[in-house]
């Protein structure tokens, strides 16, 4: 779109990538992580967005994995002409995948009518639509199949296993002693959720929040027995550790806008713009992430710590 508008691509491409990930913490679907972490704060579709909405809502900058639409757009189809808007293909496919994306939102939002967790209804959601599109049109689903970035999955699967691997080892274990010192309280949140910040940026996001939530479960205070044998600080230690949690949510979409190897839409950002003859360098969004989410991260933990619903 800025190309035919002559207009300069990184600020736009920037302020949409930074507005995805941020607004990415408001809804379990808007990154993994968030369903990994819902699962454990036992939160469904809506408790998770009635919570996590105000602090996240708090930085009003916007969300999603959106920097692919504007980018990917221009390389739906080998031929080039086939899903353009000249002869309507474009639209009424678009329409289409617009509403399977809306209809598996509200069927997630639905989780406790139907009691399917989120991942599930994503995954039946997405291979349903591959055999429709098959049945409708093969070479389209095979176009679609061609232009994954496969790449990235053995990449981060070669993360998660590192990450999987410190956890036996007896390093999360280790590392959770930074949260020891406020285990009793929900300013914990401030270091769970800039650490999560830091570890994206060596690890990428996921196995980031696994590291980090191997360290909560690993801190003594907040393992469900000591927490039951607390009595009446039993709760200042619960509400420490799903603030913990929660901050973590924060940390691994926040830190994804420090750095390309932040997240899979990092990754896939840098990717597709360079498709597209655009250079996006990890240098480049360090120098505009850091000064933007930093304050985020602040703004964000500030009100989990201070709102009384976490």
């Amino acid at each position: 779109m800025c190309q035919l508008l002559a207009l300069p691509e990184v600020p736009f491409l920037f302020s949409q990538f930074f507005a995805g990930n941020i607004w990415a913490v408001t809804l379990v679907t808007g990154n993994p992580t968030n369903v990994l972490l819902a699962e454990d704060l036992g939160d469904t579709f809506v408790s998770f967005a009635a919570r996590m909405g105000v602090p996240g809502g708090q930085d009003s900058e916007g969300d999603g994995d959106g920097e692919r639409s504007s980018l990917g757009s221009r390389h739906h189809s080998p031929e080039g002409e086939r899903g353009s808007a000249r002869d309507g293909t474009f639209t009424r496919t678009g329409v289409f995948c617009l509403v399977r994306v809306l209809t598996a939102t509200l069927i997630c939002a639905l989780e406790s009518v139907h009691g399917l967790p989120v991942y599930l209804v994503v995954l039946i959601m997405g291979a349903c639509s591959i055999v429709v599109d098959g049945l409708i049109d093969a070479a389209f689903v095979a176009d679609t199949l061609r232009h994954m970035p496969w790449e990235l999955f053995s990449f981060v699967t070669g993360f998660l296993v590192l990450a999987e691997a410190m956890s036996v080892t007896g390093i999360s274990l280790a590392l959770a002693s930074v949260f020891l010192p406020l285990a009793h309280t929900k300013s914990v949140a401030y270091v769970s959720g800039f650490v999560t910040m830091l570890f994206c940026n060596l690890f990428e996001t996921l196995p980031a929040t696994l590291i980090v939530f191997k360290m909560i479960d690993s801190v003594p205070q907040w393992k469900p027995a000591a927490i039951a044998a607390a009595g009446v600080h039993g709760a200042g230690f619960r509400a420490a550790r799903r603030a913990a949690l929660s901050a973590v949510i924060f940390g691994s979409n926040f830190g994804a806008n420090t750095a390309c190897i932040g997240s899979l839409g990092g990754l896939m950002m840098r990717r597709l713009a360079a498709m597209q003859g655009v250079v996006v360098t990890n240098g480049m969004l360090l120098r505009q992430g850091i000064p933007v989410m930093i304050p985020t991260m602040f703004v964000a933990c500030w009100v989990l710590v201070n709102w009384s619903e976490v």
